[in-house]
C-alpha cells in the first residue's frame, strides 16, 4: 500500500531531475579543469536527490537541500571569479526557486517523521 504524495513532491523531484541533467551537461559542455569534478558532484547528488523524492526516502530532502547550497555556492564563485558567466545567473535563480520549493509545506509535511506528524501542532 503506497501514500499519496503531494503534487509539489513529485514537481520538486522533475525539477531536481532536470537540475542534475543541466548539472552534468554543463560541466561536460563548459567547464574546464576542477570545475568539471565539481559539476559533476553536483549533478550527482541532485540526481540521487531527485531518485529520493520520486521514491520517498526520508533523507532526500536534506540531500535536495544540500545540492541546492552547493549550487548556490558554487553559482557564487562563479559570480565572482570568472567575470559572471551567464549561466551562474541561470544557477542563481534556479536555485533560489528550488530552496523556495523545497520548503513549501507540502514537501516540508510529506519529509516530516511520522511520530511528529500530527494536527495543531501537538505530537502524539
Amino acid at each position: 500500500m503506497s501514500t499519496k504524495r503531494p503534487w509539489a513532491v513529485r514537481v520538486v523531484g522533475y525539477l531536481l531531475a532536470a537540475q542534475a541533467m543541466g548539472l552534468l551537461a554543463l560541466g561536460y559542455e563548459l567547464a574546464e579543469g576542477w570545475w568539471r569534478g565539481v559539476y559533476g558532484l553536483l549533478g550527482l547528488v541532485a540526481a540521487v536527490a531527485a531518485i529520493g523524492f520520486l521514491f520517498s526516502w526520508g533523507s532526500s530532502r536534506l540531500l535536495g537541500i544540500s545540492a541546492q547550497g552547493g549550487s548556490l555556492l558554487v553559482a557564487l564563485g562563479l559570480y565572482f571569479t570568472l567575470e559572471a558567466p551567464w549561466y551562474a545567473y541561470v544557477m542563481m535563480a534556479y536555485g533560489i526557486v528550488m530552496v523556495l520549493y523545497l520548503n513549501t509545506a507540502g514537501v516540508v509535511q510529506a519529509f516530516r517523521p511520522r511520530e511528529t506528524q500530527s494536527w495543531g501542532g501537538v505530537a502524539r
